[in-house]
């Protein structure tokens, strides 16, 4: 189940951990596909996962839908 991330502002840590947990081993596959090597791979999921939590207040749904888009739209998830 896809946890939401409500755009007031605030950083809800427990939800962006329920969701990068929910989608950890899809990205964690395609980064490894991409770059081939597991330091790398973890070092560029810290750095994604890092910034995507830093951009939480300035995240607003698309539409205006008062519900959250989820990891899925992560550059990280492949087509």
């Amino acid at each position: 189940m896809t946890q939401e991330i409500k755009p007031v502002g605030r950083l809800d840590a427990d939800a962006f951990l329920s969701l990068v947990r929910e989608f950890d081993l899809r990205h964690r596959r395609l980064a490894f596909r991409l770059l081939g090597d597991r330091d790398r791979m973890d070092d560029v999921l810290q750095e994604a996962y890092g910034r995507a939590f830093r951009a939480l207040p300035r995240f607003r749904p698309r539409g205006g839908s008062s519900s959250a888009a989820s990891v899925r739209s992560s550059p990280l998830d492949g087509p």
